[in-house]
């Protein structure tokens, strides 16, 4: 039981690492050929990285959270494109009723 455990845990890791990687490097608008420099990897490491065909070194997954300006909890453990999407909506949402919204609290 504990094995599946372990195994199911790994499994999300690497989903949450795979997704977070590919998100953090569009979001700071780098190829994978660049982000692959900066790491000192190739690109096909990158690509399957994101893919998930591939698990990164201790060293490569501190190297990614520093040129990614991440926290490595942050990378390895929870959906970034989830969370920022929640805020991206609130400030897309802001910015459409900003005038309505600077009104009423000027009323």
């Amino acid at each position: 039981m504990l094995l599946c455990y372990c195994v199911l845990v790994k499994k999300e890791i690497a989903n949450y690492f795979s997704n977070n990687v590919k998100y953090l490097r569009e979001q700071k608008k780098l190829s994978q050929n660049k982000l692959a420099k900066l790491t000192n990897v190739n690109q096909t490491t990158i690509a399957r990285w994101e893919n998930g065909e591939m698990t990164p070194s201790l060293d490569n997954v501190l190297d990614l959270a520093d040129v990614l300006s991440v926290k490595i909890a942050d990378l390895t453990g929870k959906d970034l494109a989830k969370e920022n999407n929640t805020y991206d909506e609130t400030n897309i949402l802001f910015d459409k009723y900003k005038g309505v919204i600077l009104k009423a609290i000027k009323i």
